[in-house]
């Protein structure tokens, strides 16, 4: 702090005797005729105090004879260079007395350190923060040159990380290793048996329940789900023990995935890309027998590419909440709740929704005519299917704009 303090004096004494003394001396013989509080010539005023800037300007000027002006009378040479030598060593001082206040350089912390071996040698698990010292910290924050010393130690240890990474990055034979092949069953792993367990997940050899682990019934709560309590547990546990070598199959009832990377983790021998394959197939469930999957047909699939096509039109998914919301309604009364819809368009998404059974039209014999719509059954059904899209829309409308705007910034970067 004292430090500082005095810093800060020697710069304002500085400031101060270069507006006050010698230069002030040489501008009065040979500047203030132009370029004092009255005269200002060019708006130039060198009678007052002189930002940093406008010192290194006069300077130059002076040096390269523009100032004071050929027509004028010059300054002895030695006076010049007097002033011009005086100049230099205060403007550097000054220079180098601002500095104190700019970022420093540092080294890398150890996890950028890690993270860089890894991006240049290949190697995302790679570990080395754990061979090198803790970063000291200032003020809590561990990216601060202050905090950031390099002592033999520090050397010593980064040296040894970069043999360990080199040593996992280049081979050390001139055979490439054999190849490793492992099968992996879900039976014996963690997140798969503590499910099977409670009858969550069933275990199914060729396809079909294994007598091994029976298909667990009648614990299931108002949901569905089946609970970890009742009279059985015991007995499934030791079944449960004798499977966990199992090379069984196991078929999820319950969408229950969380954590399941874990515990399918593969550690190699050998650093480098491996190839991994999954054994995956669907079936239903009916009434505690798999069933095949159905393959749709080429005329279903062709139709649900026409109603995600329909319903892809922003109209038809619009015309579909608002009918839902308010029930019966005339033609007028869609295009007001619909708000910026031509009775064109209007027209045209009525009647194809009318086409594909979505809503029926009912025109009364009065006059004038008056028509009616409302949805059908199947287009009620088609308005709730897609009900989580616009609890979607709600919930994430904040990240869509947020992610849009990023996408404009930075494309006016490019």
């Amino acid at each position: 702090m004292l430090h500082r303090l005095l810093i800060s004096a020697f710069v304002l004494s500085l400031r101060c005797f270069v507006s006050a003394a010698e230069p002030a001396k040489f501008f009065e013989q040979h500047c203030y005729d132009c370029h004092d509080r009255e005269t200002r010539k060019g708006g130039l005023d060198l009678s007052g105090e002189l930002s940093f800037d406008l010192w290194i300007k006069v300077h130059d000027a002076v040096e390269r004879g523009e100032m004071p002006p050929k027509k004028k009378k010059q300054p002895e040479e030695a006076v010049k260079s007097a002033f011009l030598a005086g100049n230099d060593a205060r403007l550097i001082a000054e220079s180098k007395a601002s500095d104190q206040g700019r970022v420093r350089l540092r080294r890398m912390t150890r996890v950028e350190f890690q993270n860089t071996l890894q991006d240049l040698l290949a190697l995302p698990r790679l570990d080395l923060v754990s061979l090198l010292p803790a970063d000291g910290r200032v003020a809590g924050y561990d990216k601060i040159a202050g905090g950031l010393d390099i002592s033999p130690g520090h050397l010593a240890a980064y040296e040894e990380a970069v043999e360990r990474a080199l040593d996992a990055a280049i081979t050390t034979s001139s055979r490439p290793p054999r190849v490793f092949k492992k099968r992996i069953y879900p039976a014996g792993l963690f997140k798969f048996g503590a499910n099977l367990l409670q009858g969550q997940f069933v275990l199914l050899k060729d396809k079909q329940p294994d007598p091994a682990l029976p298909v667990r019934g009648g614990f299931e709560n108002k949901t569905g789900h089946v609970g970890d309590a009742g009279p059985d547990m015991e007995e499934r546990r030791k079944m449960l023990e004798a499977v966990k070598d199992s090379q069984s199959a196991v078929g999820l009832l319950n969408p229950n995935l969380a954590g399941y990377e874990a515990a399918m983790n593969v550690s190699p021998i050998y650093a480098g890309h491996y190839r991994m394959k999954l054994s995956l197939w669907g079936f239903q469930w009916n009434q505690g027998r798999p069933e095949p999957w159905p393959h749709s047909t080429p005329e279903v699939e062709a139709l649900v590419r026409e109603m995600i096509g329909r319903v892809a039109d922003k109209w038809t998914l619009i015309l579909l909440e608002v009918l839902e919301e308010h029930g019966t309604l005339r033609f007028t009364q869609i295009g007001a709740q619909v708000g910026d819809i031509s009775q064109k368009m209007l027209t045209k998404t009525l009647r194809q929704m009318e086409f594909d059974g979505l809503l029926t039209r009912v025109v009364h014999p009065v006059i004038p005519p008056r028509v009616e719509y409302t949805l059908t059954p199947l287009g009620r059904s088609l308005s709730e299917a897609f009900c989580p899209v616009w609890l979607w829309a709600e919930a994430n409308h904040a990240a869509v704009m947020q992610a849009r705007a990023r996408f404009t910034e930075n494309a006016a970067h490019e």
